[in-house]
């Protein structure tokens, strides 16, 4: 999860007062707050160069932050961790 913010920090992610008021009680505590903020997100999906546009074919949106959020929740309803997530996720 470090790596995850770390990255999403080079794409521009600023942690707001929240995060880091709760990262006195421990960086873990952060980590909700942080995973549901669509811009943590985006800015991951920047550093690690996702696609985000219109497809010039079917017009359909491609956003590929959201389609990795949603596996997200998938996999957390899985009974799986955030850790091996990124592990499998991250470049």
């Amino acid at each position: 999860m470090e790596k995850a913010i770390r990255f999403a920090v080079e794409g521009g992610f600023k942690l707001r007062e929240i995060h880091l008021e709760e990262t006195a009680w421990g960086a873990e505590m952060a980590y909700p707050h942080i995973l549901l903020d669509p811009l943590f997100w985006q800015a991951l999906g920047k550093q690690q160069g996702w696609i985000e546009g219109i497809d010039k074919y079917t017009g359909d949106s491609v956003c590929e932050w959201r389609s990795n959020v949603h596996s997200f929740i998938a996999h957390i309803m899985d009974g799986k961790d955030v850790d091996s997530f990124f592990n499998n996720l991250l470049k």
